[in-house]
């Protein structure tokens, strides 16, 4: 009963933050293998590394910080409005911030990942073919680059799946949202062994059907 409360915030902050991870992490990627040893290419490469290094309660204390507290974008913490009645727009208000903290690192995993993929695949003779058939730049990059490069990203993704629940610990008591992860850092602090114990076991299952997908 216990999980089935906490599941359901858990999946909708990992889904909306791995949304966040491919939409912006892969473009930005191809953009960097195309403008390679460019100093886009390198401001990126350098933004990546700070992305991956950044520890997640000190981002989550300076995006709060910014966007919560100096321009009161978004709220502070928690999943709803308190008070107020359930609604997918007051939902999506709140979970933006924690999943934007939460892909950070997944953006910078997944474009470092993307670059080098597409930087393999665009030097193959059937990239070369393609353009002297008279295809244009965009639609090589789309229908041959692109759709070729994205096979062994699949893979990463499907990796991230728990990363983001052992991730999720650390920005949901950040932010008080009410999913596993807070829920795991609670049973610590209580010393309840059974459910640390049960949490093991879902993050080992979540390892296993993401790999196996």
């Amino acid at each position: 009963i216990i999980f089935k409360e906490r599941l359901r915030p858990t999946l909708e902050l990992m889904g909306v933050a791995l949304l966040i991870s491919i939409c912006i992490g892969v473009p930005l990627g191809v953009i960097c293998a195309i403008k390679q040893y460019g100093f886009l290419d390198y401001s990126l490469t350098v933004g990546s590394f700070v992305g991956i290094s950044l520890p997640e309660f000190f981002a989550s204390i300076l995006l709060i910080y910014f966007l919560a507290v100096r321009l009161e974008l978004v709220p502070t913490s928690g999943r709803i409005t308190p008070g107020a009645q359930y609604s997918l727009t007051d939902n999506l208000h709140h979970i933006i911030l924690p999943a934007i903290v939460l892909s950070l690192g997944q953006i910078s995993i997944l474009m470092r990942f993307t670059r080098s993929s597409v930087l393999e695949v665009i030097r193959n003779d059937f990239v070369n073919t393609a353009r002297a058939k008279g295809l244009s730049e965009s639609r090589v990059l789309l229908r041959h680059v692109l759709r070729n490069a994205l096979l062994p990203l699949i893979t990463i993704i499907g990796t991230m799946i728990p990363r983001l629940i052992g991730g999720s610990a650390v920005v949901e008591s950040v932010f008080q949202w009410p999913g596993l992860g807070s829920l795991y850092l609670d049973s610590v602090y209580n010393r309840d062994f059974i459910t640390i114990m049960a949490m093991m076991v879902l993050t080992g299952v979540a390892v296993l059907l993401s790999n196996l997908a």
